[in-house]
């Protein structure tokens, strides 16, 4: 069952849809801010709405801030695709932390098959097992998942 929250008001759909929109040209990223605020202020306990903010503060290079809200979600309704593909977009931000939960959240949308539709998190995810397999002193193993993300997907 999905975690996600962007059942009800038409209006409120809309609105999360026109902030995405302007999540995705840098041009106007700087308006975003202030309109996923007042989304949270209308529901601040709206899972989706708290992983907009996350976005927010991951494209304006705040990924300390991104992390912190995404072990938020962990805590409060645990881990699934959305969770993981948020995190595999944001970790690339200055300042973001990949804390061993947030990275075993991943991990484990990678490796129970649902990130397979996500090229971005399947490919963020097998780099987290590659890790997972250094920290445990098993380097081919590692090798051996790098190549088999470099090889099966796309770039």
């Amino acid at each position: 069952a999905s975690k996600s929250d962007w059942s009800g008001a038409p209006e409120l759909r809309t609105e999360r849809i026109e902030l995405l929109a302007l999540l995705s040209d840098p041009d106007l990223h700087c308006f975003s801010e202030p309109r996923v605020r007042k989304l949270l202020d209308r529901d601040p306990d709206s899972r989706t709405n708290v992983l907009l903010l996350a976005r927010v503060h991951a494209q304006a290079g705040r990924g300390a801030e991104a992390a912190a809200l995404h072990e938020q979600v962990l805590e409060r309704s645990g881990t699934d695709l959305l969770l993981a593909r948020e995190i595999a977009l944001a970790a690339p931000s200055p300042g973001y932390q990949l804390s061993p939960r947030l990275s075993q959240a991943v991990i484990a949308s990678t490796l129970d098959g649902s990130a397979v539709g996500s090229p971005l998190t399947l490919r963020f995810g097998l780099e987290c097992v590659a890790r997972d397999f250094e920290r445990q002193q098993r380097p081919d193993a590692a090798e051996a998942t790098r190549l088999t993300a470099w090889t099966s997907l796309p770039r």
